[in-house]
């Protein structure tokens, strides 16, 4: 019913696929659901977390960029299906442009519960590939 994204040099917390799962079935108009977070690692050290975000807010943050940690996301499996999933073109941005497609479907929202530690390292595609993701970013904000 659902699928939940994770890379692998992040950390879930034990209990963050039951609050996810508890949450998207009391909540079944949402869509997809990510997670306050707190970083690791260099270059931006620790204690720095997300910010739990409203659908309306969302919604707003989307048009100018990803407001999502992606490996915190839960998404249904049949939204995921229908929308196409992740569109390749976009290598180094295809989880803004899937939140973008995802947000035109439905609710999508960040809930407030700390369930990911995210390690930043330079050698991360987001610090390796920060100008073209950006590119793509744009692109997909004005589609």
């Amino acid at each position: 019913r659902y699928i939940a994204v994770m890379d692998a040099d992040d950390v879930a917390f034990p209990q963050r696929l039951q609050v996810q799962h508890d949450y998207m079935e009391a909540n079944p108009d949402i869509l997809a659901s990510g997670s306050d977070f707190i970083c690791y690692g260099k270059p931006h050290g620790r204690g720095q977390r997300g910010i739990a975000m409203t659908p309306e807010q969302v919604r707003m943050a989307l048009i100018d960029n990803n407001c999502f940690l992606h490996p915190s996301l839960i998404i249904r499996y049949a939204v995921m299906k229908e929308i196409g999933g992740y569109d390749e073109r976009y290598a180094y941005s295809a989880d803004y442009d899937l939140m973008c497609r995802l947000i035109l479907h439905g609710k999508v929202v960040n809930m407030p519960d700390v369930l990911m530690q995210y390690r930043r390292h330079p050698a991360q595609i987001s610090q390796k590939h920060w100008t073209v993701q950006q590119e793509y970013a744009n692109e997909t904000s004005r589609i």
